[in-house]
């Protein structure tokens, strides 16, 4: 799924898989806000 890049087709689904084992990032989201934190793995 880390191939998503953390997209989604769907604004139904929120897609947080940005790869953070393969070079990417870690992806939170704030459930109350909706805001999004990126964090690099490295």
């Amino acid at each position: 799924w880390a191939a998503l890049e953390g997209r989604t087709v769907s604004e139904q689904y929120v897609a947080l898989d940005t790869g953070c084992v393969w070079g990417g990032a870690l992806t939170m989201m704030n459930l109350d806000t909706g805001e999004k934190i990126h964090c690099d793995c490295s």
